[in-house]
């Protein structure tokens, strides 16, 4: 059952079809359920027809792809991206208290991700959410767009990585074993007691979090990098200042790394480290977005990424850092080498020449 909109006439014409049949009911449209005759496609085949509607032959006047289809042909689009560049996540999902799920997930993070969904949610033809019991239930463009993303990533990647199933001589029977082997089943549920798959949850949502250390679903900690120039915060000044008094006058002024949190679904969206440690509570809402335990993550994710750059473990010992001092030398390095495996990680890095003098 689709809702379309009606009229005493019945359902309105498609407005990209031609047609030739006189509309007398001048009356706005409201929403009415119509059954409409359609073909349930096992997945494989849907996919086959959504990556053919570019190349197929030119079809008669009164017969048009609708724009849901190419919508999902764009999105479908998306996850085979997804795949190529292996950003797969496999978890353990819970269907209720005893019973898991071993899932595959697509990892959306790098730093066109975002917006790219963003303009996907707010680009979905209304008729995609028209299948609903009633008008009011129909389901959100982002949850239905997270639905389509998440199931075929699942199902192509379950299908496409059967050669790669790994194997085991022993512990075949223990539920990590079980977990693994489901992830290439088309059965995916994982066999073991509710407390075992209770344990392998708790141990594997442990596991997850150092992939999240760059943020969470509204930000991700950003590091904008700005070249010396005559304006600096007292902060970054009196690092600055403290570092070089043993050094030579003629030293080269440094280069200031901040440290913000980046709105996801755009990152022109910038939350500077003050304001983070100005937040009270354990939520900061900035530009009509909510960050949850701001002051923790923000400290956790400085501390993830002083793995990757040894130069910020000289802030981390401020309590409350906002910046970091780097040589000339320091900052080639994080331009050349840490910037992009920050950006890998899912962090957001920014880089401000505009001081140079």
């Amino acid at each position: 059952m689709l809702w379309l909109p009606t009229t005493k006439q019945g359902p309105q014409p498609s407005p990209q079809l031609v047609h030739s049949w006189d509309v007398t009911d001048r009356a706005a449209p409201t929403l009415g359920a119509w059954q409409v005759s359609g073909l349930w496609l096992p997945l494989h085949e849907a996919l086959a027809v959504l990556m053919n509607l570019s190349s197929a032959q030119e079809l008669p006047a009164n017969v048009r792809v609708g724009d849901d289809c190419r919508y999902w042909e764009v999105a479908t689009t998306l996850v085979l991206e997804v795949l190529a560049q292996q950003k797969v996540l496999p978890t353990l999902a819970p269907l209720d208290a005893k019973q898991y799920q071993a899932r595959w997930l697509p990892v959306l993070d790098g730093p066109r991700d975002s917006p790219r969904l963003t303009r996907l949610v707010a680009a979905m033809p209304p008729l995609c959410r028209a299948e609903a019991k009633t008008s009011a239930a129909a389901p959100s463009p982002r949850h239905l767009l997270d639905s389509f993303l998440n199931t075929l990533t699942d199902t192509l990647a379950r299908q496409w990585g059967q050669a790669a199933q790994p194997t085991f001589t022993f512990g075949q029977t223990e539920p990590a074993y079980q977990w693994l082997r489901a992830l290439f089943l088309v059965e995916p549920m994982v066999k073991g007691s509710a407390a075992q798959l209770q344990r392998l949850q708790t141990s594997q949502k442990a596991w997850l979090r150092n992939l999240h250390m760059a943020g969470d679903q509204h930000f991700r900690i950003a590091f904008r990098l700005e070249a010396p120039s005559q304006q600096t915060t007292p902060q970054a000044k009196e690092e600055s200042e403290s570092r070089s008094r043993s050094k030579s006058e003629s030293k080269p002024r440094e280069w200031m790394l901040h440290f913000l949190l980046q709105a996801r679904d755009d990152p022109s969206l910038l939350v500077h480290a003050e304001q983070v440690w100005q937040t009270r509570g354990n939520v900061l809402t900035a530009l009509d977005r909510h960050f949850e335990q701001p002051q923790e993550k923000l400290l956790a994710g400085l501390g993830y990424a002083a793995r990757l750059f040894e130069p910020l473990r000289r802030s981390l010992q401020s309590a409350r850092p906002t910046t970091a001092a780097l040589s000339p030398e320091e900052a080639f390095s994080f331009m050349r080498l840490a910037a992009p495996l920050l950006e890998e990680s899912g962090f957001g890095v920014l880089v401000h020449l505009g001081g140079i003098n």
